[in-house]
């Protein structure tokens, strides 16, 4: 004797539904590019606020560089980047 297995068939979901799974991920995508959006002014933000750190950094150095004496390696370094040989 042969049994039969009662599979269930797919869910048809109606056009109704669809149309707001649709809609549902449309906002969401809204939503993501919103926060996108701020988070990247935000970012902007953060990077113009350390460069003006950095230049207010610079400056200070400058300043400490140009206050010291005549003959001192930083009154005379022309590249501050560039070590000079220690002298034995």
């Amino acid at each position: 004797m042969m049994s039969f297995v009662n599979i269930p068939a797919p869910k048809v979901r109606s056009v109704a539904e669809l149309a707001e799974e649709v809609h549902a991920a449309s906002s969401a995508l809204v939503d993501a590019r919103s926060r996108a959006d701020a988070a990247r002014r935000d970012e902007t933000a953060c990077l113009n606020r350390l460069n003006l750190a950095q230049k207010k950094m610079d400056e200070a150095v400058e300043a400490l560089r140009s206050s010291a004496d005549r003959d001192s390696d930083w009154k005379n370094r022309k590249n501050p980047g560039i070590r000079h040989p220690v002298e034995e």
